[in-house]
């Protein structure tokens, strides 16, 4: 049986990289690593390896010279046809699924690509079909339409879920993925130093701005962490990670999780591997894993599922790919733009990445601002209705700015109206399960249920803090009373 790629020989070689003694094999990574360096990425030493043992499968553990397959092409290509296809017959029979098994083909075909060897259209390998786990994302709908209404609907309520069956780290990685379209493995390398200001305090930034280089293929990106993703950064600094050092990693294990296997021997960062199969635990727990599918929030996915939300806010392709790390010329003329116009288009984007609700005190800002309105269209009425007594030429001009103002107090109206229809239903709704999760974590307190007692204690608090912040919030909205009969249509349920 061969050995699997990533294991080492009795000389301490990664399996397959003793091929590299030939000079085919050879210019076949260095033509790789050419092409990826083209393309603004980097040819990784993991890219190489995969390759490299595939190879080492394919020729018997070296058993058949990589040469001779060269050779063998050359002579009869459907030979090399038949034997692509037999080996991606052993990879199914061996359990490999059908597109991982295309996958390793395709790495095999480039070996006689860069070697100029050709292959005909008559030479049918197989190809890659719609995967198992697209079938099973489909399942787990996260952005919906609503048909009748003719609305994007954002499932946020299924992520809340999702993430209360996590522990309050993997809550904030999870909010971090979905929040600026980086892998795990690029938000797990992050230090203690990226929060920080200048002084070496928490930074009190309303969202962290990072750029940087991709893990996978060392493509450069510029994007984001939302609003709520940098406050929940934020409190997990303060609450677990207050003493680090600046050069420490941002996101370590706990103490349970260093004496777990699949956590690894090291005693600080978390394997990406590890994270993967919390969440699937945490999905297997909402009954959203059935026979052995794939898991519909799988750390992977959420890079999707910034990718969609992207789209749906109308966002500038150019700058999607600049976010996410898309090796383009297009992505990289981007990358050239101010962080400030990467901020503009990343603000459009920001609702639907948002899963616990709008900032609160964006509400706030919003009441304050209809108040100050109130009061100035008070003061204003107040002047003009002086200026009416005055001269007749002061009458005329001073009935022109009355009707001004109408004009404004109906667009005002209007706003008003429309601000009670967006915010007041979905806070109605959040402050009724904000209450009930704050009796269900005050009983897990007192019954002693929880793991994590310290997160639900703090939960408590940060309820018991914003519940009665939302309730004067929508007192105050509810209070405006403009014309009914300016009601718009509701744009969401």
């Amino acid at each position: 049986m061969s050995r699997k790629q990533g294991e080492r020989g009795k000389a301490g070689n990664v399996v397959g990289s003793e091929l590299l003694v030939f000079i085919s094999v050879k210019k076949w990574i260095d033509s790789l690593e050419k092409q990826a360096v083209a393309k603004g990425k980097l040819f990784t030493e993991q890219s190489r390896n995969i390759r490299l043992g595939r190879l080492m499968e394919y020729t018997k553990d070296g058993e058949i010279n990589p040469d001779f397959l060269l050779e063998e092409a050359k002579h009869n290509i459907d030979d090399t046809g038949t034997r692509l296809n037999e080996y991606f017959k052993m990879k199914l029979k061996n359990g490999i699924d059908w597109n991982s098994a295309t996958t390793n083909i395709g790495f095999l075909r480039g070996f006689y690509t860069h070697n100029d060897i050709m292959f005909p259209k008559r030479i049918k390998l197989p190809k890659a079909q719609v995967s198992a786990v697209k079938k099973t994302d489909t399942k787990t709908e996260i952005y919906g339409y609503d048909e009748e209404n003719d609305q994007t609907i954002f499932k946020n309520g299924l992520l809340q879920q999702f993430f209360d069956n996590l522990s309050f780290r993997d809550q904030v990685l999870g909010l971090c993925s979905l929040s600026s379209g980086l892998d795990f493995a690029d938000i797990l390398k992050l230090k203690i130093g990226f929060i920080k200001d200048a002084k070496g305090n928490i930074s009190t930034a309303k969202r962290f701005f990072i750029h940087d280089n991709r893990l996978k293929d060392g493509v450069e990106y510029k994007t984001y962490f939302s609003v709520e993703a940098t406050e929940y950064i934020r409190r997990y600094a303060q609450q677990e990670r207050s003493n680090a050092d600046d050069n420490e990693l941002l996101f370590v294990k706990d103490e349970s999780e260093k004496q777990k296997a699949i956590f690894g021997k090291d005693n600080g960062q978390i394997p990406t591997h590890a994270l993967s199969e919390t969440f699937r635990n945490a999905a297997n727990k909402m009954g959203l894993i059935k026979n052995g599918e794939s898991n519909p929030f799988r750390p992977k996915r959420f890079r999707g599922l910034f990718r969609t939300a992207c789209g749906l806010a109308n966002i500038d392709s150019g700058y999607i790919m600049a976010m996410m790390g898309h090796a383009s010329d297009t992505s990289a003329k981007y990358l050239e733009k101010s962080n400030g116009l990467f901020l503009k288009e990343y603000i459009k984007v920001e609702p639907w990445i948002t899963v616990y609700g709008v900032d609160k005190s964006q509400v706030q800002a919003v009441n304050e601002e209809v108040e100050d309105l109130k009061r100035g269209l008070q003061t204003t009425t107040e002047i003009l209705t002086e200026k009416i007594t005055s001269t007749d030429t002061e009458l005329v001009n001073t009935k022109a700015e009355l009707a001004e103002t109408k004009a404004k107090l109906a667009s005002m109206e209007k706003a008003v109206v429309m601000l009670k229809t967006l915010i007041v239903p979905p806070y109605e709704k959040e402050l009724v399960s904000m209450k009930g999760a704050l009796e269900v974590r005050k009983k897990e307190l007192r019954e002693g249920t929880t793991n994590y007692p310290k997160d639900t204690t703090e939960a408590v608090k940060q309820l018991e803090i914003e519940i009665p912040q939302i309730e004067h919030a929508l007192k105050i909205l509810k209070e405006l009373n403009p014309d009914p009969n300016l009601s718009p249509k509701p744009l969401q349920q």
